[in-house]
């Protein structure tokens, strides 16, 4: 590849004193934060606790009644707003499959289909059938609808991961039969993570202790 003017191949890809590579340096652009030196990690995640433009998205979470069904991360996926309800639904089935199964139970529904337990349904809210809000699964069970709004961000405190977004709006059928009005307004939610990195999808909650497991003492239980 050849350099950029002022800019040798010696000083894109030397390490410092150190024998770290410089922090400016990255592939493609890409800078790992955590080989930063403290003040330019800092200026990073400063940057990033700013809330972002706010987006379009299909959200996917996961809801559920009691603390014993309490899910590490209720989070479960963010996916384009242009992904069509089907592309959706195939998409939560398999992470349902993910976190719910063991290798016997993947191999069958590879071989069948037909045979998982849980298939994606429409959301009926007023007896209204809702085509874009999705459920799937039974206490923890997904849910994926699409919401605007959304924004991702470092909460400054304590560098985890907040998530606000606004939900789609609530409809019921007119008096007179013939279509539908909006029942309510779509209201905003947030939600702030309490761990860091990728996103889990375990139960929390030791039923044989009536305890939170090991490792999860500070996660809600969103109850």
């Amino acid at each position: 590849m050849t350099p950029g003017p002022g800019l040798s191949d010696a000083t894109r890809s030397s390490p410092d004193s150190s024998g770290e590579v410089p922090w400016n340096e990255s592939s493609k652009g890409r800078v790992d934060v955590d080989r930063l030196p403290p003040a330019e990690a800092m200026v990073r995640n400063a940057m990033r606790s700013t809330r972002p433009n706010a987006m379009k998205a299909w959200l996917v979470t996961w809801e559920w009644c009691g603390r014993h069904a309490a899910v590490a991360d209720k989070i479960a996926v963010i996916l384009p707003p242009r992904y069509s309800g089907k592309r959706v639904a195939d998409i939560m089935q398999l992470h349902y499959t993910l976190a719910t199964s063991d290798l016997s139970d993947m191999a069958d529904f590879a071989k069948r289909r037909g045979d998982a337990p849980y298939k994606p349904r429409r959301e009926i809210i007023n007896s209204v059938p809702c085509g874009d809000l999705l459920r799937l699964g039974h206490n923890p069970e997904l849910y994926a609808r699409p919401v605007t709004d959304l924004r991702v961000w470092l909460e400054p405190e304590t560098g985890f991961e907040l998530i606000e977004w606004t939900e789609p709006p609530i409809y019921r059928w007119r008096n007179d039969r013939r279509g539908f009005e909006i029942a309510s307004q779509g209201r905003q939610e947030r939600v702030g993570r309490s761990m860091h990195g990728p996103l889990r999808s375990e139960l929390i909650w030791d039923r044989l202790l009536d305890a939170l497991k090991p490792g999860y003492e500070g996660c809600d239980l969103g109850l």
